[in-house]
């Protein structure tokens, strides 16, 4: 099946989850992050805005806020066919992109800056394939890294938007792993390590 096909396959499938499954996966997905030996030792977080049925990354922002570890958490901003990452304050205002989509006014940082990218998912598969909307930003963005100085790429997805159909294209950038309501599937050796690391806890 080709991209496209797969793509409003996938985009319907993540639509039919209800309001109420869809809030618990998201605490869930909190839950197992901030449980996890990764949680610790994040410094510098990047989320998304959700829409379109997203897994709502919000949980998270409200459990690295209400931490007592010192954490920064940034949003994707537009930069021509690009993305660059912006600090989100608490209450601080969005202004809306060409998209709808809310970004900080905040000054950028490098996406090498970042701990961990939580990256919106529209299809994923075991070995670290993922599938977005199809504009490319994130590619463009992460693809211009080596691979080595990117943070930690984890999609977050409902389990039901794996699709073993899914191949990736040279351009595509590798997820070191996904989170979904149902756990962990880590794809890197360097995901696979962390996870597995003592939980450092102050």
């Amino acid at each position: 099946m080709d991209k496209p096909a797969l793509r409003r396959r996938l985009r319907q499938r993540r639509r039919l989850v209800t309001e109420s499954a869809a809030a618990r996966a998201a605490q869930r997905c909190a839950a197992l992050l901030a449980d996890s030996a990764l949680w610790p030792r994040l410094r510098a977080i990047g989320l998304y805005r959700p829409g379109d049925g997203e897994l709502d990354p919000t949980p998270v922002a409200h459990r690295a806020r209400a931490d007592n570890r010192a954490r920064t958490l940034f949003l994707p901003r537009l930069c021509g066919a690009s993305l660059e990452f912006a600090p989100w304050p608490q209450d601080a205002p969005l202004v809306a992109n060409r998209f709808g989509i809310g970004e900080p006014q905040t000054a950028a940082v490098k996406v090498t800056s970042l701990d961990l990218l939580l990256l919106p998912t529209v299809g994923w598969t075991a070995d670290g394939a993922r599938l977005g909307m199809g504009g490319g930003f994130y590619d463009r963005c992460l693809g211009s890294v080596k691979a080595s100085q990117r943070p930690l790429l984890v999609g977050l997805a409902y389990a039901c938007q794996r699709c073993e159909d899914l191949r990736a294209d040279p351009w595509d950038v590798q997820l070191d792993g996904v989170l979904t309501e149902e756990g962990w599937v880590p794809v890197s050796e360097r995901l696979q390590r962390r996870l597995r690391a003592p939980r450092a806890d102050d």
